[in-house]
């Protein structure tokens, strides 16, 4: 029951009422890689990104096959400004996982944060593949495509949603609407991302861990 209320206070975004609740979870409980996980998430949004970070090399090292750890890792690196560090993380998560979309969605932050812009596209359009189910995947590479001047693809990207079984979670007339008013740019997909649009794609990503991973 402390778990599930610590769980409620975090989506709620009121994160000082969960840190307080999950510090009544038993002894028990407290050991459990669900738990753990969480504790991390709220430690990062609380500010102690250390702290975080300590909680999630640990839950790695508990549990090195669970892909959402690497993930946690990286973004709270992430939220470090330490790049170089989530990339390693995310490097190390694919050697042990190959397969996870989780973990190439986050290397697709990483690069482009790098400014390796299409290594980022890469990166993102293998996530897509690989977790079909995930509204966030379409998100974060649509968005990416939008701010590259890659229209089309956006368009792309937006139809591969509609006819994917992705529950719910984008507002596709909205989304249409921008891009039927997008400004005609020239592509700068093989370009370095502007560092304000690597930061909004940062916080997009951070949002959409928060609320759908």
């Amino acid at each position: 029951v402390k778990f599930d209320l610590t769980d409620a206070y975090f989506r709620k975004g009121l994160y000082p009422q969960a840190l307080e609740a999950a510090q009544q979870v038993s002894p028990a409980g407290q050991q459990d890689d669900t738990y753990l996980a969480l504790l991390g998430d709220i430690e990062a949004h609380l500010g102690d990104t250390t702290r975080a970070k300590e909680i999630f090399q640990e839950a790695i090292h508990r549990n090195p096959d669970n892909d959402q750890y690497y993930l946690s890792l990286t973004l709270v690196e992430l939220r470090q400004n330490n790049v170089s560090a989530a990339e390693e993380t995310s490097r190390k998560g694919l050697a042990r996982i190959p397969s996870s979309g989780k973990i190439l969605w986050g290397l697709g932050i990483v690069s482009a944060m790098e400014g390796k812009t299409p290594q980022a596209a890469e990166n993102f359009e293998r996530a897509v593949d690989l977790l079909p189910e995930w509204p966030g995947s379409y998100s974060t590479l649509g968005v990416f495509y939008y701010q590259t001047g890659e229209i089309t693809k956006a368009r792309e990207v937006l139809n591969r949603f509609k006819g994917s079984n992705a529950a719910g979670g984008l507002d596709v007339n909205r989304i249409e609407e921008a891009l039927d008013k997008a400004p005609v740019a020239s592509s700068s997909l093989r370009e370095p991302m502007p560092m304000i649009a690597r930061q909004q794609l940062l916080q997009l990503a951070l949002s959409l861990a928060d609320r759908t991973l």
